[in-house]
């Protein structure tokens, strides 16, 4: 009695691709897809007081900065349809004790 024995090689198998790592988007790149814009701006100003004027005699932060507003805005404006705009400000001056 013969026996044969078959068999088939098998090249390796590749090994499995490595996916992309996720790119994260922008916060700029998730307004713009969203049609959102957001705008804003900080004022702010420089106070000089030598404590000598009529007006100043109980000043007593002299020559220092000040920050007078800060602003955000974002607003989703379509051409046509609904859209929204908010406006948040906030801001302090010079303070007088």
């Amino acid at each position: 009695m013969g026996s044969a024995f078959g068999g088939a090689a098998f090249a390796a198998d590749p090994a499995p691709a490595t996916p992309a790592a996720p790119t994260a988007s922008s916060l700029t790149d998730v307004l713009t897809a969203s049609g959102i814009t957001a705008t804003g701006y900080v004022a702010a100003s420089y106070y000089h007081s030598n404590g000598d004027g009529q007006y100043h005699q109980f000043d007593n932060k002299h020559d220092t900065f000040q920050l007078d507003q800060a602003a955000l805005t974002l607003a989703y404006q379509p051409k046509e349809g609904f859209g929204a705009l908010v406006n948040v400000a906030a801001g302090g001056g010079h303070e007088n004790p």
